[in-house]
C-alpha cells in the first residue's frame, strides 16, 4: 500500500489501520519519502498494489513508477484530477468516497452564505482594526431568499435540506432531477438564464470533471443580481475564474469561496473576493 499523500490523520494511526486491515503501508508523499523507499532492499515500486491519495494527482507517469499497481484509492469526493483514461489503460481500479462530506460540506456552504450575508469577516477586521463600531446594514436575512442549488446530489440535496430550514425557497439547475427535491423540498427545477437570474444565493455542488469544467461562465455570472450571494463549495475548476475575478472587482455581487482551480490560491483572485 502506497500512501501517495497525506491524509488528514496521524501517520501512526493510518498505518494502524492499514495494517489492521492486512497492507503493508509506505509513504510517498515527499521526496525523502521516495527516497528511503527505493533506497530499502525490502520493498520496491514493484510491491505497490495499491495507491492512497487525494488530490495529488495521479497520472500515466506516476502509474508508470508502479508496474503492478491494481487499485487506486481517493479518499476524497472526488477525482478529477487524476488520469482516468490511463487508470483504465493499465487496468487499475478507481474507488473514491463519495458520501463522507456531505454533511460537512452543506453546513460550510451554510456558513459562507451566513458570513457574506452578516458581513462577519469584515465586522471582525472592522474591530481588530479598531474602526467605528457601525459600519454595516446590519446585515440580511435568509428567510424567504431563492436559492439556486447548481447539482442536486448527495451533498447538494443535503445543502437544501439546510437553507429550506432557514425558511428560503429552492430552485435547482441539475443533470439529474431528484423527486426529493420537488416533492420533499419544495423546490423548482428552472432552466439555466432563470436560474442564475432569479437566484439570491447560488450554491454550486458539482463535481469537477470534463463535462462540468469552467461550465459557470462569464455569461452566467453576469446573469446574478447585484445583491446576489455566490457561495461555492465544490471545486474551483468548474469556475471560469477569470470572469469571477472580473465580475468581483466590478463588484457585481458578493461571493464565499471555499476552493479554487489552483492552491494555493493566487492573490489576485484572493484580493478580489475579500474586496467582494
Amino acid at each position: 500500500m502506497g500512501l501517495f499523500q497525506d491524509v488528514g490523520i496521524p501517520r501512526e494511526l493510518a498505518e494502524e489501520k492499514f495494517a489492521k486491515a492486512g497492507f503493508q503501508s509506505r509513504w510517498l508523499v515527499t521526496a525523502e519519502d521516495e527516497a528511503a523507499f527505493a533506497g530499502d532492499e525490502s520493498a520496491s515500486a514493484s510491491d505497490v498494489v495499491a495507491l492512497v491519495t487525494v488530490n495529488r494527482p495521479v497520472t500515466a507517469d506516476v502509474l508508470a513508477r508502479f508496474p503492478n499497481l491494481k487499485v487506486l484509492v481517493v479518499a476524497f469526493t472526488g477525482y478529477g484530477v487524476h488520469d482516468l483514461d490511463a487508470c483504465a489503460a493499465a487496468g487499475v481500479a478507481v474507488y473514491n468516497v463519495p458520501d463522507y462530506s456531505s454533511n460537512s460540506v452543506a453546513e460550510l456552504a451554510i456558513g459562507l452564505t451566513l458570513a457574506v450575508y452578516r458581513e462577519i469577516p469584515a465586522g471582525d477586521a472592522a474591530i481588530r482594526a479598531k474602526l467605528p463600531w457601525a459600519i454595516s446594514t446590519g446585515g440580511t436575512e435568509l428567510r424567504g431568499k431563492v436559492v439556486g442549488i447548481y447539482g442536486t446530489g448527495a451533498i447538494g440535496l443535503q445543502t437544501a435540506r439546510l437553507f429550506r430550514a432557514f425558511g428560503c425557497k429552492l430552485i435547482g439547475f441539475s443533470r439529474t432531477q431528484r423527486d426529493e427535491f420537488i416533492n420533499d423540498l419544495e423546490g423548482k427545477y428552472v432552466n439555466r438564464e432563470e436560474f442564475f437570474s432569479t437566484a439570491d444565493i447560488v450554491s454550486v455542488h458539482v463535481p469537477f470533471n470534463k463535462d462540468t469544467a469552467k461550465s459557470i461562465g462569464d455569461a452566467d455570472l453576469r446573469r446574478l443580481k447585484p445583491s446576489a450571494v455566490f457561495i461555492n463549495t465544490a471545486r474551483g475548476g468548474v469556475i471560469d475564474e477569470d470572469a469571477l475575478a472580473a465580475c468581483l472587482k466590478e463588484n457585481r455581487f458578493r461571493a464565499g469561496l471555499d476552493v479554487f482551480a489552483k492552491e494555493p490560491v493566487r492573490c489576485c483572485l484572493l484580493h478580489s473576493c475579500m474586496r467582494a
